[in-house]
């Protein structure tokens, strides 16, 4: 878990995880199981924002990642960004991460 918050790749970590390790790391990071929640959803169930107005900010301000990529359009699409093994990695700023997991 260490050497993944310093790697500067850390969706290849994610991807070469077992199922088993995804929910190690969702324990430890926290997160939840997805349930075709939209982006403002997502950002507020995950406790990166405390409301759909903070998380549309946070968007609006270029300050959300999925999967290490700058999302700045507010209908983007989260279902498409899983990971083959159904981990997501969404990140507000450079230290607050989350794993959502299918």
């Amino acid at each position: 878990m260490t050497q993944f918050m310093f790697s500067k790749t850390k969706v290849d970590t994610i991807k070469e995880l077992s199922a088993k390790d995804l929910v190690k790391f969702q324990a430890a990071m926290g997160g939840f199981s997805y349930n075709s929640q939209n982006l403002f959803e997502t950002i507020v169930e995950s406790g990166l924002a405390a409301s759909n107005s903070e998380a549309r900010n946070a968007v609006k301000s270029g300050a959300i990642s999925i999967n290490e990529v700058k999302i700045d359009d507010f209908n983007h699409d989260i279902a498409n960004d899983f990971l083959s093994n159904g981990a997501l990695l969404i990140q507000k700023g450079k230290k607050n991460l989350k794993l959502i997991l299918k």
